[in-house]
C-alpha cells in the first residue's frame, strides 16, 4: 500500500505486481478518474482566475472536488 497510494494521489493510477512472477499477472489495477489541466504560457498573468473557471467548467461532470493536487509534471 506504500506504493499504491501515492501513485494514486499523483498519477490516478496504480498496479501491483508479484515479484516471482512469471505470468505478469497483476494483483491489482485500478485507474482513478482524474482530469489534468495544462495551462499554457498565456494563462501565467491570470492563473488563479484560469482555474476558477476551468474548475467551474468540469463541475457538471466532476462534482464538487473534495482534493487537488498541483504538480510540475
Amino acid at each position: 500500500m506504500d506504493i499504491v497510494v501515492p501513485e494514486l494521489l499523483m498519477t490516478g493510477k496504480a498496479q501491483v505486481h508479484l515479484a516471482d512472477n512469471k505470468e505478469n499477472i497483476e494483483l491489482l489495477d485500478i485507474e482513478l478518474p482524474f482530469h489534468f489541466i495544462t495551462p499554457t504560457v498565456a494563462e501565467k498573468a491570470k492563473f488563479i482566475s484560469y482555474l476558477q473557471q476551468e474548475i467551474q467548467k468540469l463541475k457538471a461532470k466532476y462534482g464538487v472536488f473534495s482534493k487537488m493536487i498541483m504538480s510540475r509534471m
